[in-house]
């Protein structure tokens, strides 16, 4: 089995080189992890090959893998990866479907469709992902009187709105939830889903936190 390990390359350097790793071994991704964490980042994977098979056992700190129609686009091995936590756990996001994954829980996703959300998503990249104009999607979504960008800003809130619910992620920075669906300024966040649910985003996770208690 082939190892390699972050350990091996200066501390600065470490999440960069596992980013790159990622991307070289399996496909291209998108992974980040707290800046704080960046320089004090560790991961080592273990790898063999069993025919056109592969196996890998992987430890790492927190951190999260998004694969976005974009990267996709740029290169697709066209493989399944069946994982299984041995310590820890994770949230897995694929095609609609999340799921909380613990200790024995298996996983099966597909390189080919996108995974966790894509905070970069913008018309653009909607309107080259179908391979129409800019222009003829601003249309489409005219006729149902919405705009695209008011339509991705209402499904962003609402998977903030979830996941700020959710008591499996009561210890996750709101900061970090608005992060990773594509709200990069916190207090443009705090404003935009006041506007939306009429609470501070942090006002909602109390009542939520109190409701589940009780």
């Amino acid at each position: 089995m082939e190892v390699i390990r972050t350990a091996d390359v200066p501390a600065k350097e470490r999440f960069a080189f596992w980013h790159e790793l990622n991307s070289k071994l399996w496909a291209p991704y998108d992974l980040r992890c707290d800046p704080r964490l960046e320089h004090r980042f560790r991961a080592q994977v273990g790898i063999s090959d069993f025919g056109p098979v592969q196996a890998t056992l992987i430890t790492t700190m927190p951190h999260s893998i998004r694969r976005t129609p974009k990267l996709i686009r740029q290169s697709d091995p066209e493989v399944f990866k069946l994982g299984c936590f041995v310590r820890g756990g994770g949230m897995k996001e694929q095609d609609g479907r999340r799921v909380e994954l613990g200790v024995g829980d298996l996983m099966l996703y597909d390189t080919s469709r996108p995974y966790l959300g894509d905070a970069d998503l913008t018309p653009s990249t909607i309107a080259a992902a179908h391979h129409i104009s800019l222009r003829y999607l601003h249309r489409l979504f005219q006729q149902d009187g919405h705009t695209v960008a008011g339509w991705i800003r209402a499904r962003r809130l609402e998977r903030c709105h979830r996941d700020l619910a959710d008591p499996g992620l009561a210890a996750r920075p709101i900061n970090a939830i608005a992060a990773r669906w594509g709200f990069r300024s916190s207090a443009h966040f705090s404003q935009a889903f006041r506007s939306a649910y009429g609470l501070s985003p942090r006002q909602f996770r109390q009542e939520c936190t109190t409701v589940h208690a009780g």
